[in-house]
């Protein structure tokens, strides 16, 4: 599945886990659709935001093309930024074979922006998002 491999990927990278920090068991501080209640920042954030079907005559060509957007909070602007740097070296222009085995034949970068701080308990959290269009083989 697209999700673990795509996750694996980014949150083994040394240099993201460096930046995102680890949590209370060694796991790199990511998740899926919602950060876990009470994370502290800095932390990522995964989500898949839309998949189309890529289909010729004969139907499914076993092609997808799906959208992931990857949100950086952290505590301070530059500090969302480089980590959104860190995540789109990892992703972009990636070409070969995720660790869950899916086949990945091309990642765009769709999106890098910045969005609105958010006041959080103890201070403000900046968030950078960014939008990757990743084709690949469904292998699912």
């Amino acid at each position: 599945m697209i999700e673990q491999g795509l996750f694996q990927l980014v949150a083994q990278n040394a240099a993201v886990k460096s930046l995102v920090g680890v949590d209370t068991s060694g796991t790199t501080k990511a998740f899926w659709i919602l950060a876990q209640k009470g994370a502290s920042v800095p932390y990522l954030v995964f989500q898949r935001t839309a998949t189309s079907d890529l289909y010729s005559m004969n139907g499914f060509a076993g092609v997808r093309d799906a959208l992931f957007q990857v949100d950086c909070y952290a505590t301070s602007y530059y500090a969302s930024r480089s980590i959104a740097a860190a995540v789109r070296e990892v992703l972009q222009s990636y070409k070969g074979t995720l660790p869950d085995s899916t086949q990945v034949l091309a990642v765009l970068t769709e999106k890098d922006w910045d969005l609105e701080y958010e006041e959080g308990s103890k201070g403000f959290v900046f968030r950078a998002m960014l939008e990757f269009r990743i084709w690949y083989i469904d292998n699912a």
